[in-house]
């Protein structure tokens, strides 16, 4: 293709108007001068991705005007900005195939350093199959990025807003929505109340709820009979704990 465009550009019958150029067209604006215009324009992302992207274009399509593939990028942009993504997922699905491509190529090559004789040896390019293969995997990876890239561009991710519960000890106050209420006024925000004494006032609120038990009830007679315990000195008997220890385990035997 590249070869029909040079051969179509060397006939001699075609106009000169015609004839790719690398000039940029300035558009012209009253209120700013050529130069404010001329740097309003070299450094927008349109022109610059133009200019970087017309090179690599001509290595195969031949010669391209300049002000035209500027017109293709700002269309592109404009459509994109608006919300028409046709021309970006059409780009991306020509990527997709373009790096599967790449792919194949790698892997038939790598398949290419395996020699294997009549005997059932073989022999290998060991760098070489790992640069082939490794290409192959890059190109593969960024494949099924790009695959994935054009599903969320088709079907984007629904984003659910939760709002937020703020869970603590002791009074609070928590407002997840708008000050305003339905009508345009504006409400009063809720105010925190102290609780701390709301289980006695509660109590007290009306007659006969106190908690009263009424007057202490008389000793009763049951268990009134007790043996005295016999008295041990040790400092008089002389034994001490020792001896009070055996009392205590003879005691216990009985």
């Amino acid at each position: 293709m590249a070869k029909a465009l040079q051969e179509t550009k060397k006939q001699p019958g075609l106009p000169a108007a015609t004839r790719p150029s690398n000039r940029m067209e300035i558009p012209c604006d009253e209120k700013k001068t050529r130069s404010q215009l001329l740097a309003e324009v070299s450094l927008s992302h349109i022109a610059l991705g133009t200019a970087a992207a017309q090179p690599w274009a001509q290595k195969t399509m031949g010669e391209i005007d300049f002000t035209e593939a500027l017109a293709v990028v700002r269309q592109r942009a404009s459509a994109a900005a608006s919300g028409d993504l046709d021309a970006a997922k059409g780009m991306l699905m020509a990527q997709a195939v373009t790096l599967d491509t790449i792919f194949n190529q790698m892997v038939r090559l790598a398949a290419s350093c395996l020699h294997i004789k009549e005997d059932g040896a073989w022999t290998v390019k060991k760098e070489a199959m790992d640069d082939l293969t490794r290409i192959a995997f890059k190109a593969q990876s960024q494949c099924r990025t790009t695959l994935q890239t054009l599903g969320e561009l088709v079907n984007p991710r629904s984003v659910a807003f939760i709002k937020q519960a703020n869970m603590a000890n002791g009074p609070q106050q928590v407002n997840n929505g708008s000050a305003a209420g339905d009508e345009g006024r504006a409400e009063t925000p809720p105010r925190a109340e102290d609780l701390s004494g709301s289980a006695n006032k509660l109590l007290e609120e009306s007659g006969n709820e106190r908690m009263d038990f009424g007057a202490q009830a008389a000793a009763g007679t049951a268990n009134q009979v007790l043996e005295a315990v016999e008295r041990i000195d040790g400092a008089q008997n002389g034994e001490g704990k020792g001896s009070r220890r055996q009392e205590r385990r003879k005691a216990r035997a009985t």
